[in-house]
């Protein structure tokens, strides 16, 4: 298929589910307000859930980083959410370049923050292949236990894989000469990620997974913990290859469906996917209110 019309189909798609949320938003606003002033308690357990997984994030962020000057954790921490808000505003996460302009300002190195930023890439990636396999061997489908079976051993193998796709890059870099120059540092965005460094992205898919199995649940919804952890990697990873402002539409169709099959009703399937955008938007804002005292050059040299 041509790139462009294929481009185009998938802008098509998003817009239309855009619109259609929009449109059940409109007509159904009155309840799906009710809705949430009755289940006010767990927004805000939504909230501060959401706010210490970007606090996981951030500090997974600095981990990765390999730079002479790093900002401090609530200097990163305000970033983190700024550059959230950001990606509100346009397609294709704007809310990276933010990041890279912030911390450039904090003496960081482009290179340095687009190092941590693809390394983070693949230990969420490799995160989420193995919560899955996990969750989805407990799943009824036996499509979803075929694919947890296979995301087992694409899981067991990831370092395997990444040696292999390094070797592919040394072979391939000696024919372009841009590739040649940058050899060494193409490598390193290949090179396998520390154990030590996988507990922080797997506690925030598991916080994630916690939200939402306690959410639905007080919506009245039949499902069990295995079932919000598959949610969860699911609405995660769209968010990583996002390519609407902030994944708007695509975690909206993913959580309503999601409710769909526990047994909710249109209503609370809407309410929960407003419940996610508030709880979203609140934490950046709690966050930024929190750093508001950081000075913006708060930096350890």
């Amino acid at each position: 298929m041509n790139p462009q019309l294929n481009k185009k189909l998938k802008l098509i798609v998003f817009v239309c589910i855009i619109f259609l949320f929009s449109c059940l938003l409109y007509f159904r606003w009155e309840v799906v307000r009710d809705a949430l002033a009755a289940h006010y308690l767990v927004v805000i357990y939504a909230t501060v859930l959401s706010i210490i997984a970007i606090a996981l994030q951030a500090l997974n962020f600095l981990q990765l980083l390999d730079s002479p000057s790093k900002p401090q954790f609530l200097s990163m921490y305000r970033i983190w959410a700024l550059s959230n808000l950001a990606n509100y505003l346009a397609p294709f996460q704007p809310g990276l370049a933010v990041r890279l302009i912030s911390l450039r300002q904090l003496g960081v190195s482009a290179w340095m923050t687009t190092h941590a930023t693809v390394r983070q890439l693949q230990l969420s990636i490799w995160a989420a292949v193995g919560l899955f396999s996990l969750a989805g061997i407990f799943n009824q489908i036996l499509l979803i236990k075929i694919m947890a079976v296979i995301s087992a051993f694409v899981f067991v193998l990831w370092p395997i894989l990444l040696r292999l796709v390094k070797l592919i890059v040394l072979e391939k870099c000696d024919n372009f000469k841009l590739a040649k120059k940058y050899k060494k540092e193409l490598v390193d965005l290949l090179a396998p990620v520390s154990l030590t460094k996988f507990l922080l992205p797997v506690a925030q898919y598991l916080l994630i997974a916690i939200s939402v199995f306690i959410v639905y649940s007080d919506f009245g919804a039949n499902i069990f913990l295995h079932d919000a952890l598959l949610i969860a990697v699911a609405t995660s990873l769209s968010a990583l290859f996002s390519i609407t402002p902030n994944n708007f539409g695509v975690q909206e169709l993913l959580l309503g469906y999601s409710a769909h099959v526990t047994g909710l009703s249109v209503n609370d399937a809407i309410s929960i996917a407003v419940l996610y955008r508030l709880a979203h938007l609140g934490s950046c804002s709690v966050i930024l209110l929190l750093a508001l005292g950081v000075p913006k050059d708060n930096a350890i040299k």
